[in-house]
């Protein structure tokens, strides 16, 4: 036996009386609004990203320790999670930049934040 359940309709909030859990609009009028409203096409917006990729960032990164460390050298496991928190804290500073100039743009942050930009 089903039980009524009271939940708001997704198009106008109206609390409305149901036993499916699959029901979301009150009324067929917002049932269609819901419909038409899937069936608009996405406005496409384009955001220009000027910014070094991470692969990029790394291998400067790189670059500069190699140029302060001698060749001969054996790099000790200190040195690497050195290196390791060097990159990723050059990463997360860029990444803040980056999102400083998409939001100076108009970039909603929740495309954004759609991306795991962070370094593991």
């Amino acid at each position: 036996m089903a039980v009524a359940v009271t939940r708001p309709c997704i198009v106008c909030g109206t609390p409305m009386l149901t036993k499916r859990s699959s029901k979301k609009t009150c009324s067929n009028t917002c049932y269609m609004r819901h419909a038409r409203a899937l069936a608009k096409p996405v406005e496409q917006t384009t955001y220009t990203i000027q910014h070094k990729h991470p692969a990029q960032l790394r291998k400067e990164a790189e670059e500069y320790k190699m140029q302060e460390q001698n060749e001969s050298e054996i790099q000790t496991v200190a040195d690497i999670k050195a290196h390791i928190e060097l990159m990723k804290d050059m990463h997360n500073r860029h990444m803040k930049e980056l999102k400083a100039g998409l939001a100076q743009q108009g970039c909603p942050d929740h495309l954004f934040n759609q991306v795991n930009w962070t370094v593991q």
